[in-house]
């Protein structure tokens, strides 16, 4: 199936309130390992700490501690692992009806080395062609056509499974004009190269209205060396809406009414695991309370992404 563009720009009016989930979170979850020691290396920890993790999951996190009534559509192996997280996500409020346990198959482990400076690294144990790949019998449409946004990354996009199921979804929600979010969200190592990399997440941008993009992910996508002028490139290829984060430098955004910056806000950095997820939470729920108002949606989302780099983890959110 081809996914193709709005005919017609995304209309910013949102939908009435009464739906069981304003947000649905699509794509690849897994387990966090997280070290007790900040600045060892993984060969010197000695005690993790098991935490939710992957883009889909931490960003449902985020706008669910913000009151926002969210889903998560995903896949985990049906084991304890997988349970953990199905728990986990619940007790934070996250619809769960979505994730779908796989028999005879592992949940996705990351295990996460965290720098002096809170810039992370990690390992990542993945079943291959396991249970993190998505299929198109895993959405249930009438969900995703009752919600304000279907959000989206590209991690789900790796196998030709996973590809259908997301033209799927999105396929739903431009039919009931639900806002399509995409995070880039590139793993270049999970990728058989940096060009299949960066030709899924152009592919993916050209449905979004809303595409958020990291500084790194910006120059990959498309070669400009200069983020607002990477950003005006990105806005060509289809979203209305663009922002690139740019850690400490705070981010640039385009819109419909032009280009404007934000001041990165002033953090003693503890970690910067899930720093982009927590900024899309905060975009997505300020704009949901503002429907259209985008520079205060990129300002709430400037400041998420700066209160999670304040304590350890994706999740290590404020409630």
């Amino acid at each position: 199936m081809v996914v193709h563009k709005r005919s017609v720009p995304y209309d910013p009016v949102m939908k009435p309130v009464a739906v069981q989930s304003r947000v649905v979170c699509v794509g690849e979850i897994l387990v966090d390992f997280l070290p007790d020691t900040v600045g060892a290396r993984l060969r010197d920890v000695h005690t993790y700490h098991a935490s939710i993790g992957g883009s889909p999951a931490n960003t449902a996190v985020g706008l669910a501690r913000r009151g926002v009534p969210t889903a998560v559509v995903a896949r985990v192996g049906d084991d304890e692992f997988g349970g953990f997280l199905r728990r986990r996500l619940a007790e934070e409020g996250v619809d769960i009806r979505g994730l779908v346990s796989v028999p005879d198959r592992r949940t996705g482990l990351l295990f996460l080395e965290i720098g002096p400076d809170g810039e992370r690294s990690c390992i990542s144990i993945r079943d291959p062609g396991g249970a993190a790949v998505l299929c198109s019998g895993d959405l249930d449409e009438e969900v995703i056509a009752a919600s304000d946004v279907l959000h989206l990354s590209s991690n789900a996009w790796r196998s030709a499974s996973g590809r259908k199921a997301i033209e799927t979804a999105v396929a739903c929600a431009q039919r009931t004009d639900t806002l399509l979010c995409v995070d880039a969200n590139i793993r270049v190592p999970l990728w058989a190269s940096r060009g299949h990399a960066k030709q899924a997440a152009l592919e993916m941008a050209a449905f979004a209205d809303i595409l958020k993009v990291n500084e790194s992910e910006a120059r990959l996508m498309t070669g400009a060396q200069v983020p607002t002028e990477a950003a005006r490139r990105l806005q060509a290829f289809g979203p209305a809406y663009v922002v690139v984060t740019l850690g400490e430098q705070g981010c640039v955004a385009v819109g419909p009414d032009g280009l404007f910056s934000v001041s990165a806000c002033s953090v003693d950095c503890v970690d910067t695991t899930g720093a982009g997820d927590a900024f899309v939470a905060g975009v997505l729920a300020s704009w949901l309370h503002v429907p259209g108002d985008w520079e205060a949606a990129v300002r709430a989302g400037n400041e998420a992404g700066a209160a999670a780099v304040r304590h350890l983890g994706a999740t290590g959110l404020p409630a």
